[in-house]
């Protein structure tokens, strides 16, 4: 009969491995680089859906991407104009957004244009809409 268990392979300290696991339970370990990146997609989702719901129940606009970094959001949109409608519109969407996503947002910066490549130092972000 074939055993289960695993004697640790070289490298490894943690004691026998076991071989049946969920891919699920492997990545969500603490430390899984891959675990941290699900866990930053699940935030900018939830960023991006909440942006959309705002966008569509206040008549605001939606901007094309935002980045949250401590307790500030900065969207980007493309034209003046839309720029204009949502710095009126500044602090409903950050009430919005501290209610919906457990934000702690107090600051909104708009800008006009593309979205910077963000760098991998580890700022959160809420990606593209």
């Amino acid at each position: 009969m074939m055993s289960t268990r695993r004697e640790p392979q070289a490298g490894n300290t943690e004691g026998p491995v076991d071989p049946v696991r969920s891919v699920g339970d492997v990545i969500a370990r603490r430390g899984f680089p891959a675990g941290e990146l699900l866990a930053q997609a699940a935030h900018m989702h939830r960023y991006q859906r909440a942006l959309r719901d705002w966008a569509a129940t206040s008549g605001g606009v939606a901007p094309n991407r935002v980045v949250i970094r401590g307790s500030t959001a900065t969207v980007y949109v493309d034209s003046a104009a839309a720029a204009t409608i949502l710095r009126y519109q500044a602090n409903e969407l950050l009430h919005f957004l501290r209610q919906r996503c457990d934000s702690a947002c107090v600051r909104l910066i708009v800008r006009i244009g593309a979205a910077p490549r963000e760098p991998r130092d580890g700022g959160r972000q809420a990606g593209s809409l």
